[in-house]
C-alpha cells in the first residue's frame, strides 16, 4: 500500500507492507508470548524484508512494516472474561518488554464496544472479534 502526500510542496510516497494475524485474548496458551502467537514476530519481519527487498524504482520515500492482528474471544467467553482479557491484552501489547522483543516501533489498539460484540457476534453464536491491534516498524 502506498500513501502519497504533499509535504513542503514536494510529493512524497510512503510504502506500507502489511501482514495479518489472529490472536485469541481469552483462550490462547501463548498469552504471555504474544510474539509467537500466529507468528506475529515473523510476519512483522517478513513485512520489513519485503519493503527492503523492492527494486529502487518501486520504493517510496519511506517504508513501514505492519501486522494487523485480529483480536477475538472464545465462543463461550462472558462479558467479564472479554473485558478482563482486553485490559490484560492492552497492558501486554503496550509494554516496553513486548515492543522491544518484537522490535516494533509502535502499536495501535482498537477495541469494539462490548454492546457491539454482544449484539453481533455473541448473538450469532460466533467467536466474537473484539478489536484489532496494529504493530509496526519503520523500515527506512
Amino acid at each position: 500500500m502506498w500513501i502519497y502526500m504533499r509535504r513542503k510542496g514536494k510529493m512524497q510516497v510512503l510504502d506500507f507492507e502489511t501482514k495479518t494475524a489472529d490472536f485469541c485474548v481469552t483462550e490462547s496458551p501463548n498469552y504471555k508470548y504474544l510474539w509467537t502467537a500466529d507468528d506475529i514476530e515473523g510476519k512483522l519481519n517478513s513485512a520489513i524484508k519485503q519493503a527492503d527487498d523492492k527494486p529502487k524504482e518501486y520504493q517510496g520515500d519511506g517504508a513501514v512494516g505492519l501486522v494487523f492482528i485480529r483480536l477475538w474471544a472464545g465462543k463461550n467467553a462472558t462479558r467479564s472474561d472479554i473485558l478482563k482479557s482486553a485490559k490484560d491484552f492492552k497492558a501486554l501489547a503496550t509494554s516496553k518488554t513486548v515492543l522491544k522483543r518484537i522490535d516494533a516501533d509502535f502499536v495501535s489498539l482498537y477495541f469494539a464496544p462490548f454492546s457491539f460484540v454482544r449484539d453481533v457476534a455473541l448473538a450469532n453464536g460466533e467467536c466474537p472479534h473484539i478489536g484489532v491491534a496494529v504493530l509496526g516498524r519503520v523500515a527506512w
